[in-house]
């Protein structure tokens, strides 16, 4: 007879939990008023448009920006459908967004009456102008997705193509306490050398961008959610129905475990801003009042990327009253700046000064 029972059970349950509670049209319609049947279709019209239909080849990479009009809002519809992909695609070509890179498009598909010429550079203008509308938003930048809806971040997808349904379990993916390998997976595959992130705003002079948390903050939240396998990964939440939120918090589902994790840069930014061993030890300070102030947190770790000039020890201030549930070990990534070009001359350089010494 065949066996219908999964042989992991736990295993499986978990999946379906995970596929529930982090699905991006149920997490949009609890924030705005949707009609779900109509988010799903246009959420799957999307995803096929996105992974099979575009020739990225031939359009290069273009900024699209679609902000989804809700029910109840009076449309005027034009005569462009971004599913009907030839059509879409010619217009593209022709310079749809040049000028601009927002599209107010319903649930069907259909371009309506666009509310001024907007260029939106990145996807924190994105979550801006989603929360101004209370609306879903989209931001497509080449194959790189966000999701909003009413200025919340929903879903964040780095690679398109390459991305795989929330709930399915791949050689990646890890429980929850082993969050601390799941966050060096991250960086090694995302951040390091800024692979998939762009965080410097001028590399040469190792200046970061402003605000540098954000360009962190939700990759690092979308790795973990896409490859925790027994647990739902929040952005923002709330320490015990208090004002004060978390950057991003795991919750397990059969143990009730919760894993806290506040992130830190270190650096100075394009706007002047210098960020060091103050900034690091506000941050120790932040991540064990939320370990106070959440009963039932399990452990709690700061994450620190690090854009000095030099590649060295943060002085720790040893008065501050840490939780035992702190990680007592934070995580600093040391964020390198120059190519293996430039290494490998001053490597040389080095050898030569040597040699002529000796």
């Amino acid at each position: 007879m065949w066996n219908i029972y999964p042989k992991n059970k736990e295993m499986d349950t978990n999946k379906l939990i995970k596929i529930v509670t982090s699905n991006p049209i149920l997490e949009a319609c609890r924030e705005i008023d949707v009609n779900p049947t109509d988010l799903i279709k246009f959420y799957n019209n999307l995803d096929r448009l996105l992974k099979k239909d575009i020739p990225y080849g031939e359009i290069g990479e273009r900024f699209t920006f679609l902000l989804v009009l809700t029910k109840g809002e009076k449309e005027i519809e034009t005569e462009l459908n971004i599913f009907e992909t030839n059509v879409f695609v010619e217009e593209i070509k022709k310079g749809l967004f040049d000028k601009s890179n927002v599209l107010f498009v319903n649930s069907n598909g259909m371009v309506v009456t666009k509310f001024g010429d907007q260029f939106l550079n990145d996807y924190v203008q994105a979550a801006k102008l989603s929360q101004e509308h209370g609306k879903i938003v989209l931001f497509i930048q080449y194959m790189e997705l966000h999701f909003f809806a009413n200025g919340k971040p929903i879903y964040y997808d780095p690679n398109i193509l390459q991305s795989e349904r929330i709930g399915i379990t791949t050689p990646k993916t890890l429980p929850a306490r082993e969050y601390r390998q799941l966050i060096l997976n991250q960086y090694s595959e995302m951040v390091s050398k800024q692979r998939c992130l762009q965080y410097w705003a001028n590399k040469a002079r190792r200046l970061l961008k402003s605000r540098p948390e954000i360009y962190f903050h939700k990759p690092l939240w979308w790795y973990l959610n896409e490859y925790v396998v027994d647990g739902k990964v929040d952005s923002g939440a709330s320490i015990s129905g208090t004002e004060d939120r978390t950057d991003i918090r795991i919750l397990t589902f059969e143990s009730r475990e919760v894993y806290i994790i506040e992130i830190k840069c270190l650096g100075r930014t394009e706007s002047g801003t210098y960020l060091s061993d103050d900034w690091a030890n506000q941050g120790l300070i932040q991540i064990n009042l939320y370990l106070k102030g959440e009963s039932d947190s399990t452990r709690g770790t700061l994450v620190l990327y690090d854009g000095r000039e030099k590649d060295e020890d943060i002085a720790w201030c040893t008065k501050i009253d840490c939780s035992p549930k702190y990680d007592n070990d934070p995580m600093r990534f040391y964020l390198e700046s120059e190519s293996a070009s430039v290494k490998s001359k001053k490597i040389y350089g080095n050898l030569k000064k040597r040699l002529r010494s000796g």
